[in-house]
């Protein structure tokens, strides 16, 4: 009986597991627009935390998911916690499939057809049809383990003598919730240990009461998982793990201080409970006190934030702290991680390009920052080398190509910008500073729109400075070489060559600047920014690119 009941306990970890998975891939990218929509508030986190939970039937994929948010710059920490909140609530439906259908409604001989038809959808079907053979295997996985569990207990019930922790004492009750807790660690699934705790209790192995004590004790063992799972993990993956870790223990510590009123309300509308009652009690117990759990913490969300991080505080670099591990679970979130970051470091590069260019910096400042714009940038080349696409995905596929663009684009920025001779003549030259002061002007509004981009696109505007600076550079050109042959100004060939190479400075920083712009361009949604193809550029845009 020992070992079916082991057996019972691991049938329902793999269904459970196939179920998970197939259902986060027949949802894909509608679970990340729940989450990334549809939490601008820490409720409306919690509800959606809840809504993608009770979809996926997994707490763990949907703190994963909201790490790799948080990480990307789509949420911040405090609509985070709300998600994280939702989960605790999601997860509690397992329960209830449980002790609804699961204990009920005998599935004996629907269960073995499910796994049966399941395994040709996964092995001959295509698409999504894959995924839903996957799912229905994994639900009938399920309750063929639930049905081998339950038969177990009924078997061990009589052997089984736990009567020494009634629940007349604290110290029998405390006994009890620390065995919930290492049920869950060794089970690494409090949903699984749930389970096993509903069949424990239809098969009258344990009472309501104990059944109460195990099931704060397993909320509490679940963030033992999440613990050990954070310990190689990012700064992100940490300070969720931490506030789920401290939102489960205190939260189990005020259930179990209000234990005996819960008993009493249950024993009060009914006191004779059937097995069957009495695991739907046991799934409303749950339930109650983690919603109570949401409800407690709710007003104090941002309190709680606070403290996380200042418990654990992000010392990561600024422009690379998106750049998360957690964030590589799906590549789209992976691309946002890296775009929101390249965006930043483009931002910062148009900012320094304009003081230096305005002459609010020396050139060996602006290197110094340029050095480190270099660095988040090798940084970021290195993470975004992770991720891999394909031509099916998309735009997915398409903001990969454009990213791999304007990393290229940025790396012949900084190198151009730091180019001190050049900015110095730039400078102390009035010809080569009129032919850029269109430029100068524009590198304001590039900020600007890199910072919001629902902004008007500055797209159209630096590429007609562009084309103009290359059209102005080749009509300069012969000028300047006739004038330094004839021995008029600049005076020399020296200076002749100098100022023909801080035009060609100029019209590189304009070139790269613009061909920047546009593949943002591409990669914001539709109506936001114009695409390169709805614009024409002149031939001498293209023209500017040799040099």
């Amino acid at each position: 009986m020992t070992f079916n009941l082991f057996g019972g306990v691991g049938l329902f970890l793999i269904g459970m597991f196939m179920m998970t998975d197939g259902l986060k891939l027949i949802a894909g990218d509608a679970l990340r627009e729940i989450l990334r929509r549809f939490t601008r508030t820490t409720l409306s986190g919690v509800l959606s935390g809840t809504v993608v939970t009770l979809a996926v039937q997994s707490s763990s994929v949907t703190t994963l998911t909201t790490i790799g948010f948080v990480s990307a710059g789509l949420l911040n920490f405090t609509q985070a916690v709300g998600i994280i909140y939702g989960a605790n609530i999601g997860t509690t439906g397992t329960s209830w499939l449980v002790s609804l259908i699961g204990l009920k409604v005998k599935l004996e001989l629907l269960a073995m057809p499910l796994v049966g038809i399941g395994a040709m959808l996964k092995l001959f079907g295509h698409g999504k049809w894959k995924y839903i053979g996957m799912t229905l295997a994994g639900f009938g996985m399920l309750f063929i383990g639930i049905d081998l569990m339950k038969n177990s207990m009924q078997g061990l019930s009589g052997r089984i003598d736990i009567s020494q922790f009634s629940g007349d004492t604290w110290f029998n009750m405390l006994v009890l919730l620390m065995l919930g807790i290492v049920m869950t660690v060794i089970l690494q699934s409090s949903s699984a240990a749930m389970a096993t705790t509903l069949t424990a209790l239809y098969a009258g192995a344990i009472s309501l009461e104990q059944g109460m004590a195990l099931c704060i004790g397993q909320s509490i063992g679940t963030t033992v998982t999440a613990a050990i799972g954070a310990l190689n993990g990012s700064i992100s993956a940490k300070q969720a793990a931490l506030a789920h870790i401290l939102f489960n223990v205190i939260t189990g510590v005020v259930a179990f201080s209000l234990l005996p009123a819960f008993g009493w309300i249950v024993h009060a509308l009914d006191k004779n409970l059937d097995p069957g009652d009495a695991t739907i009690a046991l799934s409303a117990f749950q339930t109650t006190f983690k919603t109570f759990g949401v409800i407690m913490f709710l007003p104090l969300t941002r309190q709680f934030t606070q403290v996380i991080e200042k418990i654990l505080p992000d010392r990561r670099m600024a422009l690379t702290r998106r750049l998360d591990n957690a964030s590589l679970i799906t590549p789209a979130i992976g691309i946002e991680a890296v775009w929101t970051t390249t965006q930043e470091i483009a931002k910062e590069t148009a900012l320094v390009l304009r003081e230096l260019l305005f002459g609010e910096i020396m050139p060996q400042k602006a290197n110094e920052r340029i050095d480190e714009l270099v660095v988040a940038l090798d940084e970021t080349r290195k993470y975004l080398a992770k991720i891999f696409s394909d031509p099916g995905q998309g735009v997915l596929f398409e903001r990969h190509i454009a990213l791999l663009h304007l990393i290229d684009h940025l790396y012949l920025l900084h190198q151009t910008a730091k180019e001190s001779k050049n900015s110095r003549t730039f400078r102390e030259v009035e010809e080569v500073r009129k032919l850029g002061d269109s430029f100068v002007r524009k590198l304001g509004d590039i900020a600007d729109w890199m910072n919001n981009s629902k902004r008007t696109s500055p797209l159209a505007a630096i590429a007609a400075v562009s084309a103009d600076i290359a059209a102005r550079r080749r009509s300069m050109r012969p000028q300047i070489i006739e004038a330094a042959t004839q021995g008029k100004k600049p005076g020399s060939a020296d200076k002749a060559l100098d100022l023909l190479d801080a035009i060609r400075w100029v019209d590189r920083l304009a070139y790269h600047t613009w061909r920047i712009v546009e593949h943002f361009s591409k990669g914001f949604s539709e109506g936001e920014a114009p695409r390169s193809s709805e614009l024409e550029f002149p031939d001498a845009v293209a023209g500017s690119a040799g040099h």
